[in-house]
């Protein structure tokens, strides 16, 4: 059997966090995440990556600020 990670386009990650395309791009820079590019430069998204997003969402909902949040995910 394969072991072949499952990976989501811009708009499935989108949809599975609940966030607008431009506060990924903004967390991208803000949390100095590493978003794979294609061959084409479009983001892909891992399983750890939409884990890692909805992790920030949920500290954003107990009221954790960008800067707590860079010390708890990294």
């Amino acid at each position: 059997m394969g072991d072949k990670k499952q990976l989501y386009s811009f708009k499935e990650a989108c949809q599975i966090t609940g966030y607008k395309d431009s506060v990924i791009r903004y967390y991208e820079k803000e949390f100095n995440l590493n978003i794979q590019r294609d061959e084409k430069g479009r983001r892909i998204f891992t399983e750890e990556d939409i884990n890692t997003l909805n992790y920030i969402k949920s500290l954003q909902e107990k009221g954790y600020t960008n800067g707590q949040i860079k010390k708890n995910i990294k």
